[in-house]
């Protein structure tokens, strides 16, 4: 009986971090999938949640593009304060 509310549970687990990667909260997702490899019976199921909180992890950190000009945008606002603007 205890390993049937388990796999329910690890179900539930795993669809909410399902569908807070399809609303696009990466870290949220990332951090849910943490929680289901905690509940993990099996090493070869856990190895492959963390392979996929990995992808996680990598999404949330944007494209090139957006790190580039995040980057960007950062030194010109620093270059405005050093020369008083």
């Amino acid at each position: 009986m205890a390993e049937l509310k388990s796999a329910v549970s690890i179900e539930t687990l795993i669809q909410k971090a399902t569908d807070l990667e399809l609303a696009g909260f990466w870290r949220r997702a990332a951090t849910q999938w943490l929680t289901v490899i905690g509940h993990c019976l099996d090493d070869a199921e856990s190895e492959q949640i963390a392979r996929r909180r990995e992808q996680c992890l990598l999404k949330s950190q944007g494209t090139p593009e957006e790190r580039r000009r995040e980057v960007r945008n950062r030194y010109r606002s620093q270059e405005r304060y050093k020369n008083r603007y």
